[in-house]
């Protein structure tokens, strides 16, 4: 199975939304985990592109051998099981795609 991460860049212009899938080739963001108590935010970053760069930040500090991971989103809660084991795991994945106010 294979996600598509949406993200959705809001402005004072409007609003824009970039689909990328990474089946094939990407950065090291495809191989991220789900988790509901993520340690890693996406950003989107325009360098004179029409298409951002995604990038990652960590959330908080990160220990050595530690997983990085971020949320797939944070709408209604879909039908695939969550394994993250985090305190405040929702029991699914979210249903809805990545969306964050830039």
């Amino acid at each position: 199975m294979n996600f598509i991460l949406s993200v959705v860049e809001n402005s004072e212009r409007g609003s824009m939304t970039t689909h990328i899938d990474a089946t094939s080739q990407g950065s090291i963001l495809r191989f991220m985990n789900h988790s509901c108590d993520p340690n890693v935010v996406i950003v989107p970053v325009r360098d004179n592109h029409v298409i951002p760069r995604v990038t990652c930040w960590t959330r908080r500090a990160v220990h050595v051998q530690q997983e990085l991971c971020f949320s797939y989103g944070s709408g209604d809660l879909g039908r695939v099981r969550c394994f993250c084991q985090s305190d405040n795991c929702r029991g699914f994945l979210p249903l809805e795609t990545f969306k964050k106010n830039f």
